[in-house]
């Protein structure tokens, strides 16, 4: 449907674009996280403020990213594809791999006229709190826009020391 020309009316929820973006983004996220580079700025990153959609792009990685990052009170950030710049540098090299792999999507998310957007590679939980009672765990948190708590409850249970 991207590939043919997006339509409004085809997706009124906007539906289509969101998964397609979503896809993407994970697609890199998971480039990332392979690489181990998910949670370190790397050059020509976009970094999010905590806390904010705040969102600055930088050329090369500094000592004092790196330390705000480890702090986090930054946080790299992945595509949300769409019509605008490209990033440069290591990051832009993650995207133009992300486009040769999936042309159609990208070149169908930009033919729809949606803009380029950043999301944050992790989301601090907001709020933690755990609770035990007699034979049950109270977990309550909250998130950041565009995280979900089933990936975050997901994480929990397969994580390593839960093992």
């Amino acid at each position: 449907m991207l590939a043919k020309g997006w339509r409004k009316r085809d997706d009124r929820q906007g539906m289509m674009l969101s998964t397609a973006r979503s896809f993407l983004f994970n697609e890199l996220l998971s480039v990332r996280l392979k690489d181990g580079n998910w949670c370190q700025p790397i050059a020509g990153d976009a970094l999010m403020l905590d806390g904010t959609q705040s969102v600055f792009g930088i050329e090369a990685v500094e000592e004092s990213l790196v330390e705000r990052a480890v702090a986090l009170d930054v946080h790299p950030t992945g595509v949300l594809w769409g019509v605008g710049r490209s990033a440069e540098g290591d990051a832009g090299a993650y995207e133009a791999q992300l486009a040769a792999q999936h042309p159609a999507l990208c070149e169908g998310l930009e033919k729809s006229g949606v803009k380029r957007g950043q999301r944050a590679l992790r989301a601090r939980l907001i709020a933690p709190q755990i609770t035990f009672e007699a034979d049950a765990v109270l977990l309550s948190f909250a998130l950041p826009r565009g995280s979900f708590a089933t990936a975050v409850i997901g994480e929990l249970i397969h994580h390593p020391d839960m093992a």
